[in-house]
């Protein structure tokens, strides 16, 4: 051992420590590559990644939004939809919500028309003390039934599209649905 070199051999590279480490969101030093010790912060923003972009509200994807505008429907009928048509910038999310309004709004108006009509016929039939009268108001009934069981079907529908970011138009108020959201454009996307 030398003692003019008391910690060894002087071949041997010594320590240097690494630079100190930037905040994060600060620019780096140039030519500082991040080394032992430098991790990515712990509550980053996620990336999104919804091929749709992210809704206006709530930091989310217009994925979920889309799906949620159809979930509410179970809360509030065609209100919330109609809400979130209204508040939401995104046209994905604002196309799935104008379509659950129109789908909900569409199952209540038939739904309430047929029972009425319902009632009417068993108003009349008892009136008229006819058992044949009333034959009709089975109708309305069954198609009280039909139009519930057809509402369930693209309830479920629209949530798996929204939710899974596929444009779904229904028959009949997708058309309509695409022209309140003003989202022609989006039935062409792949």
């Amino acid at each position: 051992m030398n003692p003019q070199q008391p910690y060894g051999n002087p071949e041997q590279p010594q320590y240097t420590p690494p630079p100190p480490q930037q905040p994060y969101g600060a620019p780096q030093q140039p030519g500082y590559t991040p080394g032992y010790g430098s991790q990515p912060p712990m509550f980053a923003p996620a990336a999104s990644t919804s091929r749709w972009g992210n809704s206006s509200l709530g930091g989310m994807t217009a994925d979920v939004m889309a799906g949620l505008a159809y979930v509410s429907m179970i809360i509030a009928g065609p209100i919330i939809p109609l809400v979130l048509f209204f508040v939401e910038k995104n046209p994905f999310a604002r196309f799935h919500a104008a379509q659950a309004t129109l789908l909900s709004a569409g199952v209540y108006v038939v739904i309430i028309a047929g029972a009425i009509i319902s009632a009417v016929i068993g108003v009349a039939a008892a009136a008229a003390n006819s058992s044949v009268i009333s034959l009709f108001g089975l109708v309305p009934s069954c198609l009280i039934g039909v139009v519930a069981i057809a509402g369930l079907v693209f309830w479920v529908m629209g949530m798996i599209a929204g939710f899974t970011g596929k444009y779904r138009k229904f028959p009949i108020i997708g058309d309509f649905a695409e022209r309140m959201a003003g989202s022609q454009s989006l039935a062409t996307m792949p």
